[in-house]
Formats: structure tokens, sequence, C-alpha cells
């Protein structure tokens, strides 16, 4: 987790207080699921409070159902 706990957040910052891949990164800022990211040069910066936003968004809500399709699972 970060050690800043306001501002601006790197791309790695990002995923990691997500806990996902860099491809899933650039899915979500595709996607505009964190509207507000920019670039520094050649580096991405993703405001915190869109982090914090997305994360309540998707929060688990128990007993609610937020997926249609079926789990995959590797074997």
């Amino acid at each position: 987790m970060s050690k800043r706990s306001t501002g601006d957040m790197t791309a790695t910052e990002v995923k990691e207080e997500l806990h996902c891949a860099n491809e899933k990164l650039w899915k979500m800022l595709n996607a505009g699921d964190l509207p507000d990211a920019y670039y520094i040069g050649n580096q991405i910066r993703v405001p915190r409070s869109n982090v914090e936003a997305y994360k309540e968004r998707n929060k688990y809500v128990p007993g609610e159902t937020r997926h249609t399709g079926t789990l995959r699972h590797n074997r």
C-alpha cells in the first residue's frame, strides 16, 4: 500500500492498492473507471479520490449479485 494517504498515485501504487495486474489497470483506464487520470511525461497519475470512488462502486455487498457470467476455473 502506498505511504501517501492523499494526492495522486502512480500506476504502480494504483495496482498495489487494487491488487490488479497492468492489463487490468489499462482496461480500467480505457473504460473510464478512473476518469481523472493524466500523464506527466510518460507516467500515468491517478487521483486517490478516483481510486477510492472505484473501490466504493465495486464494494462487496452480501446478497447482491453483480456478475451475470459464469466463473471460470483454471485446471
